[in-house]
C-alpha cells in the first residue's frame, strides 16, 4: 500500500500545470549527459523569450490611393504585443489581482501567437479580412519559399 501512496503523489505532480518560466528554468538546469542526449547545445532557447522583429522593407506601409495608408499587419501585430506588454508590467507594478494579471498574460500570449501563426484554431481573431501572420508570409504557393527561392533564376542561392 506504501507504493500506492507513492503513485498518487506522482499522478498528483503530474497534472501540475508547467509554466513557460518553468519549463525555461527546468530547461536551462538540465545536465550536459541529457543535452547531449537529446543533441540540443541550449534546449533554453527552445523557449521564446523575445519576438523576433523583421525589418521594415518586409512590413511596408500600403498606400491606399486617396485613402491614406495602411500599416502591415505585422506591423500592427507588434504594436499590439508591445501595449500588451506595458500593460501587463503596469499591473504587475500596481500590485493588481492574481486574476487581472493573469489575463493580462494570457492576452499577451495571445497576441504572440497570432504574430507567430494566425491560423491556429482556438484563437480569438477579429472578423473579417485575414491576419497575414510570420508563417503565413512563409508557406503556401505564393510564400517565401516556393514564390521567391525555389525558382531556377534566383539571387542567393547555392547549388
Amino acid at each position: 500500500r506504501a507504493s500506492n501512496r507513492d503513485l498518487e503523489q506522482l499522478v498528483d505532480k503530474a497534472q501540475e500545470d508547467v509554466s513557460p518560466l518553468a519549463a525555461y528554468h527546468l530547461l536551462r538546469q538540465m545536465s550536459p549527459l541529457d543535452r547531449e542526449l537529446l543533441g540540443v547545445v541550449q534546449p533554453e532557447r527552445l523557449v521564446m523569450t523575445s519576438v523576433p522583429v523583421p525589418p521594415a522593407c518586409i512590413r511596408p506601409t500600403v498606400t491606399l490611393g486617396d485613402k491614406g495608408t495602411r500599416e502591415d499587419d505585422l506591423t500592427l501585430a507588434t504594436s499590439d504585443i508591445v501595449e500588451a506588454n506595458n500593460s501587463l508590467r503596469s499591473q504587475l507594478a500596481r500590485g493588481n489581482p492574481p486574476k487581472s494579471i493573469l489575463e493580462a498574460w494570457e492576452f499577451l500570449q495571445e497576441k504572440c501567437a497570432v504574430y507567430i501563426n494566425s491560423e491556429v484554431s482556438g484563437l480569438n481573431l477579429p472578423k473579417g479580412r485575414p491576419i497575414r501572420s510570420i508563417c503565413s508570409r512563409l508557406k503556401g504557393k505564393e510564400g517565401r519559399f516556393r514564390g521567391n527561392l525555389s525558382g531556377k533564376r534566383v539571387d542567393f542561392s547555392g547549388r
